[in-house]
């Protein structure tokens, strides 16, 4: 597509495909068992030590709720956020509480309410607009506590910062979704320029298996300089 920001009908596509997938989902991809999901299960060894047991953790797109309720086994206490209301559905099937509709940018939490934010899937479907809103959102909540090794996980999908439309096959059904692409150096910059300090980063597969490999996500751990 050639553009680099989502439109309203990207968006209410990408709702629309959530909605209608979340059971298929759920079964085929996100609740299987550890061995089958190593990139996700690798994803969440890199972010164990950057919680503290008793921490209280945020995942914004916390989808069917399978990284929410591995980031549990830490022994972080974690609340999860989505804009599907059908996924959370599922994820409300599988773990305990904790689970909000609600969109990033709108935060519906106080200040100062976590000690650390898990952005993995959701971040391919933020555009620089989103992240102008999203960023000081997850700052915003983030509690002020300077002797942590990090405060975040963000995820984005790597390429040359068009929009990307493509087609992913669940459960025999072929169904179209949106998502944005980043380069390295621009969405480094969109950290620094909001005062995020990157910890690590790295570059991994998985997800959509159609662009796995031709959109590799950027996995990044940041920390705030307050």
């Amino acid at each position: 597509m050639d553009t680099r920001f989502l439109d309203e009908s990207a968006r209410a596509q990408n709702r629309e495909f959530y909605d209608a997938i979340a059971a298929e989902y759920a079964e085929e991809r996100a609740w299987i068992p550890h061995n089958e999901q190593a990139i996700r299960s690798n994803l969440l060894k890199r972010v164990k030590p950057y919680l503290r047991t008793g921490d209280k953790a945020l995942v914004v797109g916390t989808g069917t709720g399978r990284d929410q309720d591995l980031l549990q086994e830490t022994g972080s206490e974690c609340y999860g956020i989505d804009l599907s209301s059908a996924m959370l559905a599922e994820a409300a099937g599988r773990i305990d509480d904790h689970l909000l509709q609600g969109d990033a940018s709108l935060l519906p939490f106080k200040d100062d309410s976590f000690d650390f934010v898990y952005c993995e899937a959701a971040g391919e479907h933020m555009d620089k607009n989103d992240l102008a809103r999203v960023l000081p959102e997850f700052k915003r909540v983030i509690k002020k506590d300077i002797g942590r090794k990090a405060h975040f996980l963000f995820s984005v999908r790597l390429g040359d910062g068009h929009v990307v439309r493509v087609y992913d096959t669940i459960n025999s059904i072929v169904r179209p979704k949106v998502f944005t692409t980043y380069g390295q150096e621009a969405v480094n910059k969109i950290f620094w320029k909001n005062d995020m300090r990157i910890i690590e980063q790295q570059r991994t597969f998985g997800g959509t298996p159609s662009v796995q490999y031709t959109f590799p996500w950027l996995d990044t751990i940041l920390k705030i300089n307050f």
